[in-house]
């Protein structure tokens, strides 16, 4: 059984005040040193086992804040750097909408299940010429 900072206390209520001190823009590092010096990986244990739904949220929301950030880091890049950073920025901040709101932001449930559809691609020779052979060729539809 577990015994630290957190043990003992309401965990609805302490996942109310992580969730709060990260959407104030902490990070669970310093939230977790907040509380008491828990380590983060017992912070997020107690998230994900009290509060997983609000703790999902919270990180759509700042995921959100992200993304808008760095569009508007791509419109304001002055230079090849800025607009190369905010452009990993973006892919970033797009990688992590479709994992953590996957129902927005997600690729859909056909594309990731695929369609029954069999595509070969076969590179045939030094000319890189190909011959390209789909399901319909296989006998499926």
């Amino acid at each position: 059984m577990y015994v630290g900072p957190l043990t003992g206390l309401d965990h609805k209520a302490v996942c109310n005040t992580i969730i709060q001190s990260y959407l104030d823009g902490k990070d669970i590092k310093t939230i977790a040193m907040d509380l008491g010096g828990v380590s983060t990986e017992r912070l997020y244990q107690v998230l994900t086992t009290h509060a997983e739904e609000d703790w999902k949220q919270a990180q759509t929301a700042k995921a959100l804040a992200e993304y808008e950030k760095a569009k508007h880091g791509l419109g304001c890049a002055r230079d090849k750097i800025s607009l190369a950073r905010a452009s990993v920025q973006v892919r970033t901040a797009q990688w992590e909408l479709e994992r953590v709101c996957r129902r927005i932001y997600g690729q859909e449930a056909a594309q990731v299940l695929g369609s029954g559809m069999v595509q070969i691609n076969i590179n045939v020779g030094p000319g890189g010429t190909s011959q390209v052979i789909d399901g319909d060729a296989l006998g499926q539809s």
